[in-house]
């Protein structure tokens, strides 16, 4: 005798689900923006190899890198002829922005571009910002509340309080200038009647240039 179980009912989705299913798999598609690390910088094409620092996770469930992102174009701050050179370096970590179209036609012709592809948000068409850092990789060198360029070697260019400075690791512009000008007052000529010292005219000109560079340096 065969004893036929009843069937548990299927259970169609819901229109939550199918669009929540619908979202994760557009978006796990989708590239906008990713925090990446440089691994190598050419410096006269301005592009840069980008590894992304998280990794994908695969339809069978496993885990691996996104692959190295190559010729990825590198934003210089510029305007008109000036623009600002910063010794990027591999190691340095960056945002890496994806373009809604493909960046080919333009990055080779510049102007306005048809694109070659159709691809959007595409792994290949990003664009690195180089200045993002982890708290494993901290700026050194920086002053609270003090604005400035830092440059290699320990150098600082900065502004606090309305005054400006210029030094290096052992001393600043405004020690060896005024350091300069102390020389300078102390100097004698060699006379008929032995040495003569600066008038006390030339004194007082080179202390009122001393406040001034006090009111500019500090």
């Amino acid at each position: 005798m065969t004893i036929e179980l009843p069937r548990k009912p299927t259970q169609l989705p819901t229109l939550y689900d199918v669009l929540g299913a619908f979202g994760n798999e557009l978006f796990g598609r989708l590239h906008a923006i990713k925090v990446g690390t440089i691994k190598s910088f050419d410096a006269a094409k301005r592009t840069a190899t980008v590894q992304i620092a998280f990794k994908q996770r695969l339809d069978d469930g496993s885990v691996q890198s996104v692959p190295v992102l190559l010729d990825v174009p590198v934003v210089t701050v510029r305007g008109g002829v000036c623009w600002l050179s910063l010794p990027i370096t591999a190691g340095d970590e960056c945002l890496v922005l994806f373009s809604d179209q493909s960046l080919d036609a333009w990055f080779l012709n510049g102007g306005e571009a048809e694109p070659m592809q159709q691809r959007k948000h595409d792994l290949s068409d990003g664009i690195a910002l180089v200045g993002l850092n982890s708290q494993a990789s901290p700026l050194v060198g920086t002053v609270p509340g003090e604005a400035g360029l830092i440059l290699r070697g320990g150098a600082k260019l900065a502004e606090t309080g309305g005054k400006i400075t210029i030094r290096n690791t052992t001393s600043s512009l405004l020690t060896l200038v005024t350091g300069l000008v102390t020389v300078i007052e102390a100097l004698q000529v060699e006379g008929p009647l032995g040495p003569l010292p600066l008038t006390s005219t030339s004194i007082a000109a080179l202390e009122a240039y001393k406040l001034s560079l006090l009111d500019l340096l500090y």
